[in-house]
């Protein structure tokens, strides 16, 4: 999956999610309290807490691989699934955040720690055992040709349906967030609180 797939579906999921959680939050009564969310982990407490921008961030976190096993270490990782398309990096992403939930209340942390779940989720990295369960099998990575790797892209993106179909989707989810924030003058209150309701 590529940039409108990762980004616009996550975001579609986590609006989704959000005003699931807001009616589940609205019919149970959980508030804000603190001391009511430091002592049990409820989804719903979490309704309308999400910042946006980290879900987009989250979406997108696991491909700094890219980055760095292609174009800053690529001679020595020659690979753009790593580190960050791993299990143990979202189970720390994951681990903080939800530290951070039970003892502050906050969900930034937790709500980037969902993008990259989906993240891994949607590039199918079950297909690549020994980079999902790294270092279990392993402190290496498997070696890739990416000698061509926005030629690969532009190839995938225009001839494969696994490829651009999701593309399509999550251009179908971005274009009317943004254009709904634009129409509404609400796209500075999106960069400064990452809201876009």
């Amino acid at each position: 999956m590529l940039l409108f797939g990762h980004t616009g579906i996550t975001l579609g999921l986590a609006y989704g999610l959000d005003k699931v959680l807001s009616r589940k939050s609205a019919s149970s009564g959980i508030g804000d309290d603190a001391e009511s969310s430091a002592k049990s982990f409820r989804l719903a407490s979490i309704a309308g807490k999400i910042d946006y921008r980290l879900v987009l961030v989250g979406s997108m976190l696991p491909d700094v691989d890219k980055l760095i096993g292609i174009y800053l270490f690529g001679d020595t990782f020659d690979n753009g699934r790593i580190i960050c398309h791993t299990l143990l990096f979202f189970l720390i992403i994951f681990s903080i955040g939800f530290y951070r939930y039970r003892r502050y209340g906050k969900t930034g942390v937790l709500v980037l720690s969902f993008g990259c779940a989906t993240h891994l989720i949607f590039d199918e990295m079950w297909n690549a055992p020994h980079t999902l369960f790294w270092p279990l099998d392993g402190i290496s990575f498997p070696d890739k040709d990416v000698s061509d790797f926005m030629g690969l892209i532009w190839e995938s993106a225009t001839t494969r349906p696994k490829a651009y179909i999701p593309e399509i989707i999550g251009l179908i989810v971005l274009i009317p967030i943004g254009f709904r924030l634009l129409v509404h003058r609400h796209v500075v209150r999106f960069f400064k609180k990452g809201s876009i309701s």
